[in-house]
């Protein structure tokens, strides 16, 4: 997913109106967009030719919110809701007046939030329209109004990111550099492979981790189904009224966008925010099973349940390890073990060497590092896990010249056992630069190094260019 400027902002408008740069309210803010997710989920939930009774979207929302569980991409998980909500409204009335600008409006929005999400939902639109247009909805003389209709609110809805990058600095470069570098590295994502199931596992070593596995497996033999399923629905439903719920077909027509997205690195979290449209298409295929609707639901929601809620970070600390208590800008935050480790060392490391007054620099995880002293990152890379070429390394090399680092926290493991993904393959000039520049460094872990220490004020000189 990508990361792009909306859910920012969004967030630095409660950290303003708070009072403080903490993490409570942007916990806040996120709730928000949280409860908004929902509240679209559960109108799509009671569209006008579904009827669930309300028991059971009361436990549907309950799985929607579960599955909403990677906190730092909550904004992803209720736009692909909203996407849906968006689409499910043009069908239920698709010669409405202004329902074709409405749509175009929420695809703009979408890529404000991520452009990938923009993409997504633009793709979706265009196969609402089309589905429209194979049932006969649409009225002929209205098509080249609607297109235009479309376009412009997809235009209006996206401006604020024009305006953007004509008045921020280096903003339009950095737009179309992210863009050309998806063609250069010929991926949206670093993949792994489908963890299929395989129930022999759980006959030779029953655990509830292994049920979790299996039930992975299982999702995404069902998120493949769903690339079938769904063009079917879609073709047949010209036929056969009963599959022309706006909640299906809506779903439909964003279920291969967003199974693509949980494929192209198949683990939880990327199942997860791949799940909303294939969560609606589910339920509406299973309304069609009349005397088991009920049954099915609650089945699938309890399976889902299983497999999501042990990637809740409160359910965490109540249910599997103690959580720690950390103080972030005045704000007492629980985290698990880990993440309590991976702060320590940071706090240890800008308390020893100054990182509070100059900069410091964090890679390639961890971003939310610099957060915790509301430093500037030195990298322009959120995650700088591909190799980019040279000339961008040397521009990253200058930003740390110029934020005069005070040290340097590496993590050098082999990312998913590959060594070429290794930061020492992927950035090699920013780790020759570092170890120029530094004249010591501590082994945290295995594979986490801290470089400290003024060696070489120089490091830089005949890597940037002009010097």
């Amino acid at each position: 997913m990508s990361y792009d400027p909306l859910r920012y902002y969004w967030s630095a408008v409660f950290s303003v109106l708070w009072g403080n740069e903490g993490i409570v309210p942007i916990r806040f803010s996120i709730a928000i967009i949280q409860a908004l997710g929902i509240f679209y989920g559960i109108r799509i939930l009671q569209q006008e030719k579904i009827t669930i009774h309300p028991f059971m979207v009361a436990i549907l929302s309950i799985a929607l919110a579960a599955w909403m569980s990677p906190r730092h991409k909550t904004y992803d998980a209720a736009i692909a809701i909203f996407s849906v909500f968006s689409v499910t409204v043009f069908l239920s009335n698709p010669n409405e007046r202004w329902n074709e600008f409405r749509l175009g409006l929420a695809v703009g929005f979408a890529a404000l939030v991520g452009r990938n999400h923009g993409v997504y939902a633009l793709f979706g639109a265009i196969l609402a329209y089309s589905t429209s247009l194979w049932h006969g909805s649409q009225e002929g003389n209205c098509r080249i109004r609607s297109i235009n209709s479309f376009t412009m609110g997809v235009i209006v809805g996206y401006s604020p990111i024009a305006v953007w990058m004509l008045f921020y600095q280096g903003a339009f470069g950095a737009f179309v550099d992210s863009v050309l570098f998806l063609f250069t590295i010929e991926s949206t994502n670093l993949p792994l492979p489908v963890p299929w199931p395989t129930p022999s596992r759980i006959i030779s070593s029953f655990s509830l981790a292994e049920v979790r596995d299996l039930l992975l497996g299982i999702g995404f033999v069902w998120f493949a189904l769903c690339c079938f399923l769904a063009p079917a629905v879609l073709f047949l439903s010209r036929w056969l009224p009963s599959l022309r719920s706006p909640m299906l077909i809506g779903s439909a027509c964003l279920v291969l966008p967003y199974v693509h997205y949980a494929f192209s690195r198949a683990d939880i979290g990327h199942f997860a925010l791949g799940i909303f449209p294939i969560f609606f298409f589910t339920i509406a295929l299973v309304q069609l099973c009349k005397p088991y609707r009920t049954l099915i639901l609650l089945a699938l929601t309890a399976s889902g349940l299983t497999l999501a809620l042990p990637y809740i970070s409160g359910w965490k600390c109540l249910a599997e390890q103690p959580c720690h208590i950390v103080e972030v800008h005045g704000d007492q935050i629980a985290v698990d073990a880990n993440q309590y480790s991976e702060i320590s060392v940071v706090q240890d490391a800008v308390s020893s060497f100054g990182g509070k007054e100059n900069g410091f620099l964090v890679a390639p995880f961890m971003p939310g590092a610099y957060a915790l002293y509301s430093a500037r990152s030195p990298m322009w890379a959120v995650y700088a896990l591909w190799a980019r070429g040279e000339q961008a390394e040397l521009r990253e090399i200058q930003r740390m010249e110029e934020s005069k680092i005070s040290f340097a926290l590496l993590d050098l493991q082999d990312l998913d056992g590959r060594k070429e993904l290794n930061f020492a393959s992927t950035n090699p000039r920013v780790l020759t630069y570092i170890e120029q520049k530094f004249a010591k460094f501590k082994i945290v872990n295995s594979h986490v190094r801290l470089y400290y220490g003024p060696k070489n004020s120089s490091a830089a000189e005949g890597m940037i260019p002009g010097d």
